[in-house]
């Protein structure tokens, strides 16, 4: 009984493998909160703020999934799982649309959206970011106010009506909302 005691728990846990390594980007960089997952008991664990990771899988065959927001999710044996280089999950901004609501694929927005890039910009030749969006999409209406020289030109999204009273856009640049006035931005910047 003693004999039977002994052997018996290395006998149960003989057939477990413990997988264990460290989660990388494609720079060598460690990446902490990567979720490892073993496919067929969906056994799980997170990466360490170092990038390691242990978990205890059935074998070496065992398949285990690699996790991450914003990089491409990887399956790969637990045999070879000592390093994990992610690479990130590239999505052309082309099918992304980003509204007040949250950001969801190009082909799941029933709106309508339009793109004023760079190179459409270049080619115009004018002396305002009012002039600019004149006639570049579609819904923006452009009022030249006075008449005076320098003054800003009223820009409204899709007419006058709004739910909240406010059809003005919102000018952001360098990620930081413009509130003076819009002739002052230079057209080639």
């Amino acid at each position: 009984m003693l004999i039977i005691a002994i052997l018996l728990p290395n006998l149960i846990f003989a057939q477990n493998y413990t997988c264990s390594g460290i989660v990388v980007d494609e720079s060598g960089q460690p990446l902490p909160g990567v979720e490892v997952v073993e496919m067929s008991t969906m056994n799980y664990t997170v990466s360490e703020s170092d990038g390691t990771f242990s978990l205890e899988v059935k074998n070496k065959e065992s398949m285990v999934r690699f996790s991450f927001i914003g990089m491409i999710e990887q399956l790969i044996p637990a045999s070879r799982a000592s390093r994990v280089v992610m690479k990130q999950d590239i999505i052309a901004l082309d099918d992304v649309v980003v509204t007040a609501y949250g950001s969801m694929k190009r082909e799941a927005y029933t709106g309508s959206a339009t793109v004023v890039n760079d190179k459409k910009i270049e080619e115009m030749k004018v002396t305002s970011v009012s002039q600019l969006l004149q006639g570049a999409s579609s819904g923006v209406q452009v009022i030249n106010g006075n008449g005076q020289p320098g003054s800003d030109a009223e820009v409204r999204i899709r007419g006058i009506s709004s739910i909240n009273g406010n059809s003005s856009p919102l000018y952001v640049v360098d990620g930081v909302p413009y509130g003076a006035f819009v002739n002052a931005i230079n057209p080639r910047d």
